[in-house]
C-alpha cells in the first residue's frame, strides 16, 4: 500500500496537464459552496497515480477494459492510501482514507506496443460551460484529444510502458466532464472503456449524451475515440443556493422593526448568515458582516444593501483567530449571530467519527468561545449572543451524529455563559432543515422556508 496527499500545487499542474480547469478543483473560494464543502481532487488525477504506481511495480501497456468508479470526493489536502490486487487476469485497485473506499478500480489487462504520441501537445484554454440538466440529454460533439509534452514528468512510470494514447483519452475525458458536459457544475463519476488491441485512439473523442436521470442528475455520456469506446457517468451537482435578494423582501419586513440594533453577524457573506443580515438591516438596523474567505460575496451583499439605502458593511474575521482591534473602542454592539460552520459532513451508519466531531466541535465551541470573548469588550452590558442549534438535538438523524452532538455542547455552553456572563443574554434556538448549499444535494431534500423561520427569530430576540 502506498499513501499520497494531493496538494493545491499538484491540483493546479494536473489542470494544465489536462485542460480541466473547473473551480471545484481549482478554486477553493468557489469550491466551498460545492457539494464537498472544498477543492476536490479531479478523479482522473487520482486514477492515472494509481495506474502510475501499478506500472511502477508490473510494466502495464494498456487495457482491453478500464471500469473506475469514484465512490466520494476526496478533498485537495487530504490522504489517500492506494492498493493493488491481481484477481487472476484482473487488476484491481482501491483508493481509501480512514472512512472506507473513496474509488474502485478493475483493469483487464492488454499488453499493447509502447507508443508515442504524435498528437497535438497545445492546449488550448476552454470556457467552462454551464447546462441546466433538462438541456443535457441528446448533447453531442467532440473534443479534439491533445497530450503536453509534460506529461512524462508528472506521470513517469506511465510514461515508461504505458501507450501515450491512452494516457491522452483519459486525460481528455476530465477535460470533457469538467468543462463541456455536465461542464461547470459536475462530478465526475464512473468510467467504463473497451479498447480493441492494435486499433489507435486517434485524436477525437467524440461523446453523445445517451441517459439523463433527473431523480439523481446523474449524466451519462457515450464516448469513443478509435478503437476505444465506452460509458462515462457524471453527476450535474446543484448550482450553488441563492439567497433571495434584498428588493425581494423589503416588503416583508418593516423599515424600523430592528431600527437602533446593531448586530454582528459571523458568516454573514452566504447562507443564513447572509438572509439574517438582509432581514436585519431591511428593519432598519446597522449590520456588519464577516466573511473568512468569501470577500467578494460579502462585498456583493454590502453593496446590495447600500443601493437600498441600507446600512450594512464587511470585515474580515476568523472565529478561531479573531482580530485584534484596540480594546478600547466603544461598546456600541447589540446583537451578535454566529453563524460560522465548516462543511457538515455525513456520517456512516452506525459509527461515530472523531475526526468529523472534533473538526465541527472546533468552530461550534471553540470559535464560539474565542468570538464571545472578543466581542464582549465591544458589546453593551445587556446584548444578545445568539447560536443557531439545530432540531436534530431533540430529532436525531442517524447520518449526522456528529453535527447533533456538537450542537448540543455549544447549547450547553450558551447556558453556562448565561450563567457567568449575565447580563449578556445568550441564546441558542433550533432551527429546522432550511435551504443553503449545505442542505443541498444529489436528490432533493425536505426544507423549511428559511425566511419566515429566521424571522420570527430576530423578532422574538429584538429588543434588549
Amino acid at each position: 500500500m502506498i499513501s499520497r496527499c494531493f496538494t493545491m500545487e499538484s491540483q493546479l499542474r494536473f489542470a494544465g496537464l489536462s485542460g480541466d480547469h473547473n473551480p471545484l478543483h481549482i478554486d477553493p473560494v468557489a469550491a466551498r459552496r460545492s457539494l464537498l464543502g472544498g477543492a476536490a481532487v479531479h478523479g482522473v488525477h487520482l486514477l492515472l497515480w494509481a495506474l502510475d504506481a501499478l506500472a511502477a511495480e508490473s510494466a502495464v501497456g494498456g487495457f482491453a477494459r478500464l471500469r473506475v468508479q469514484f465512490e466520494r470526493c476526496v478533498a485537495v489536502g487530504k490522504s489517500v492510501d492506494l492498493a493493488w490486487l491481481d484477481e487472476g487476469g484482473r487488476l484491481v485497485g482501491r483508493l481509501t482514507d480512514e472512512t472506507g473506499i473513496l474509488a474502485r478500480i478493475s483493469l483487464t489487462r492488454a499488453d499493447w506496443p509502447l507508443s508515442q504520441w504524435s498528437g497535438a501537445t497545445e492546449l488550448g484554454r476552454l470556457a467552462c460551460e454551464e447546462h441546466e440538466l433538462a438541456d443535457m440529454p441528446g448533447k453531442a460533439g467532440h473534443l479534439e484529444i491533445i497530450l503536453p509534452s509534460d506529461w512524462a514528468a508528472m506521470f513517469p512510470n506511465l510514461a515508461r510502458s504505458f501507450q501515450a494514447d491512452t494516457t491522452a483519452l483519459l486525460l481528455s475525458t476530465t477535460r470533457l466532464v469538467g468543462m463541456v458536459v455536465p461542464g461547470l457544475h459536475s462530478m465526475y463519476f464512473g468510467l467504463d472503456l473497451r479498447a480493441e488491441p492494435g486499433v489507435p485512439t486517434g485524436n477525437t473523442l467524440h461523446y453523445a449524451v445517451t441517459r439523463v436521470d433527473t431523480r439523481i442528475r446523474l449524466v451519462e455520456v457515450a464516448v469513443h475515440a478509435g478503437g476505444v469506446r465506452g460509458t462515462i457517468s457524471a453527476f450535474a451537482r446543484p448550482k450553488p443556493f441563492a439567497q433571495r435578494p434584498m428588493g425581494e423582501l423589503r416588503g416583508i419586513v418593516g423599515a424600523e422593526e430592528f431600527s437602533g440594533q446593531e448586530a454582528m453577524v459571523i458568516g454573514g457573506s452566504r447562507g443564513l448568515g447572509e438572509l439574517t443580515a438582509k432581514l436585519l438591516a431591511l428593519g432598519g438596523a446597522s449590520v456588519t458582516i464577516t466573511w473568512q474567505q468569501g470577500e467578494a460575496d460579502a462585498q456583493a451583499i454590502v453593496a446590495e444593501a447600500v443601493a437600498l439605502g441600507l446600512f450594512m458593511r464587511a470585515q474580515q474575521f476568523n472565529a478561531l483567530e479573531p482580530p485584534f482591534l484596540e480594546p478600547d473602542q466603544p461598546k456600541r454592539y447589540t446583537h451578535l449571530y454566529y453563524f460560522a460552520t465548516p462543511r457538515i459532513p455525513a456520517g456512516q451508519l452506525g459509527r461515530f467519527d472523531p475526526a468529523i466531531f472534533s473538526n465541527l466541535l472546533n468552530i461550534y465551541v471553540v470559535g464560539f468561545v474565542r468570538t464571545t470573548n472578543w466581542i464582549v469588550p465591544r458589546a453593551v452590558p445587556n446584548a444578545c449572543i445568539w447560536f443557531p442549534s439545530t432540531i436534530f438535538v431533540e430529532q436525531p438523524d442517524p447520518h449526522f451524529p456528529e453535527y447533533s452532538a456538537a450542537k448540543a455542547c455549544g447549547e450547553a455552553l450558551c447556558a453556562q455563559f448565561r450563567l457567568q456572563m449575565a447580563p449578556l443574554r445568550f441564546v441558542a434556538d433550533r432551527l429546522p432543515r432550511l435551504p443553503t448549499d449545505q442542505t443541498q444535494g444529489l436528490i432533493d431534500l425536505r426544507v423549511s422556508d428559511g425566511v419566515s423561520n429566521l424571522l420570527a427569530i430576530l423578532r422574538r430576540h429584538a429588543t434588549l
